[in-house]
């Protein structure tokens, strides 16, 4: 249960942050980085295909995975 609460924590953190993030569906929520990355990003794919990346700094620390 306490498993369920907190992926709804962060799906509402996330809706919070990006307002139509759920619009199409689901939300896939992704980190790219290596170990030769300076700046690791956050690639978020909604339910339309459309992906939105960001720099991981710029991403709430309650709407990353």
């Amino acid at each position: 249960m306490a498993k369920l609460f907190e992926a709804l924590d962060k799906s509402r953190a996330l809706e919070k942050w990006m307002p139509d993030a759920f619009k199409y569906g689901a939300c896939k929520v992704q980190i790219l980085a290596n170990a030769f990355m300076e700046n690791p990003k956050i690639r978020f794919v909604l339910g339309n295909g459309e992906m939105r990346i960001f720099p991981l700094n710029e991403v709430p620390q309650e709407v990353r995975p």
